[in-house]
């Protein structure tokens, strides 16, 4: 991204007509919100005098009016490609503070930054790298998505009945023209389903760009008479789709997952058992909506059971070599619905925690998992997964570590949202239910 100066920014309003501001912030459960001001305001907007109500964070309606103030980040700031040419429309990713201008604690954005001080402390760099999956389905008469594949293509496969190949194309020109950019795109194993894998970044400048990758995908997919869905599981027959993320510590520039033969290292190893250790505790927010655990099934390419390998994909943690940058690991059960600063956050402070703690790994999965499961099932106890939306807030509602890192407010309001979501899915009658059991018996 460029880094831009406030006299800079007012230059560029001027000179390319941009009429609106987006100011873009991201809630609790992970969904990106947004208020336009005329661009006439700009000293407003670049002296951090934009508000919005407190709830607007947590996402639901309370009776407290405590007013939070928006700051813009100036390295975010683009004109939105896809919007008119005529009166254009530009944006900031911005920061969130409290009526006396301290950083307000339950932002996103904010939790992400202390994690990046603690690993800045350790003198240690990060560097993050998501990979996310979705499908492009058809419309209905009204606008509305269907659950209708636009092709019939395989991996990696480019036929000409891919509706994905000139909308993966618009979508990276567009994605360039917002100042990132895209490592590659490609169509994924099931049918409509898309792949896109962007380059290794700073924490922070991940988590921004994987929100303003869902923004751009939403409009060039409607551009092109189609519906993005990152629901991680719309059709029960095909794998579903997830947004693995990788992570590499440095110190100096030196790898230091890696020893001298190219392995896994002692405190690679540390901060893999950390990952698995806390897992079950990040699984709400890797996973944080009711459709989630129906993609974390041993039947489908999704880990199920808390296991790392090197060489198998059906695992919570892979450890991969990267020709540039060397041994990384790669956390598997997060899908897109998820925070990306939350899931970045707590996936740093768990490794840093095997780190601190010393933790040792436990022993690798090799072999076709599938059957390494069932066979080895009264060997082995294997753990696994939260099964459920429900089980996974249970989890977090008795765990220190993880209210330590978010912080308990945070905590509390996501589970007291999580679990009306969790409440209203379980009173639902499905179809299958009616099919199932509808006939007397």
């Amino acid at each position: 991204m460029k880094t831009f100066t406030k006299i800079e920014i007012v230059e560029v309003i001027e000179s390319e007509d941009i009429e609106f501001i987006n100011l873009q912030f991201t809630d609790l459960y992970g969904v990106l919100k947004t208020i336009t001001v005329s661009s006439g305001r700009i000293d407003k907007i670049l002296n951090n005098q934009c508000s919005v109500r407190k709830s607007a964070l947590y996402n639901f309606i309370n009776s407290e009016a405590t007013q939070l103030y928006l700051k813009p980040i100036l390295n975010t700031f683009c004109i939105l490609p896809w919007r008119p040419q005529q009166a254009k429309v530009a944006r900031f990713i911005c920061d969130i503070y409290d009526e006396k201008g301290n950083e307000f604690q339950d932002d996103s954005r904010y939790i992400l930054r202390k994690t990046i001080k603690h690993i800045e402390e350790m003198e240690y760099e990060i560097l993050t790298n998501l990979t996310c999956s979705f499908f492009l389905f058809h419309n209905d008469e009204d606008g509305k998505s269907l659950v209708k594949a636009t092709d019939s293509a395989g991996y990696m496969e480019a036929y000409a009945n891919d509706f994905g190949l000139n909308f993966r194309r618009d979508l990276s020109l567009t994605f360039e023209d917002m100042g990132y950019q895209i490592e590659a795109l490609f169509h994924e194993y099931a049918p409509a389903q898309q792949k896109i894998d962007f380059p290794y970044a700073p924490p922070i400048e991940t988590a921004d760009k994987f929100m303003s990758f869902k923004l751009a995908t939403h409009a060039i997919a409607k551009r092109h008479g189609l519906n993005a869905v990152f629901m991680p599981k719309p059709k029960e027959e095909f794998n579903g789709s997830s947004m693995p993320l990788r992570i590499c510590l440095l110190k100096n520039g030196k790898n230091l997952f890696e020893d001298k033969q190219g392995n896994i290292n002692g405190v690679g190893q540390a901060f893999l058992s950390g990952i698995l250790t806390h897992i079950k505790s990040m699984t709400a927010f890797c996973n944080p909506i009711v459709n989630s655990y129906k993609r974390l099934h041993i039947d489908y390419d999704a880990p199920s059971e808390i296991v790392w390998s090197t060489n198998q994909q059906k695992v919570v943690v892979l450890v991969q070599k990267d020709p540039d940058i060397g041994i990384v690991l790669e956390l598997r059960s997060p899908d897109p619905f998820c925070n990306p600063y939350i899931l970045i956050a707590t996936c740093i402070e768990a490794g840093l925690d095997g780190i601190k703690s010393n933790l040792k790994i436990p022993e690798m999965v090799n072999g076709n998992i599938f059957n390494l499961i069932e066979v080895q099932k009264t060997k082995v106890n294997f753990e696994i997964l939260p099964q459920n939306l429900g089980e996974a807030l249970e989890i977090i509602k008795t765990d220190f570590w993880i209210k330590n890192i978010l912080g308990d407010t945070f905590v509390k309001n996501y589970i007291y949202y999580k679990e009306k979501e969790w409440y209203n899915y379980r009173k639902h009658v499905s179809q299958w239910e009616i099919e199932q059991y509808l006939q007397p018996v």
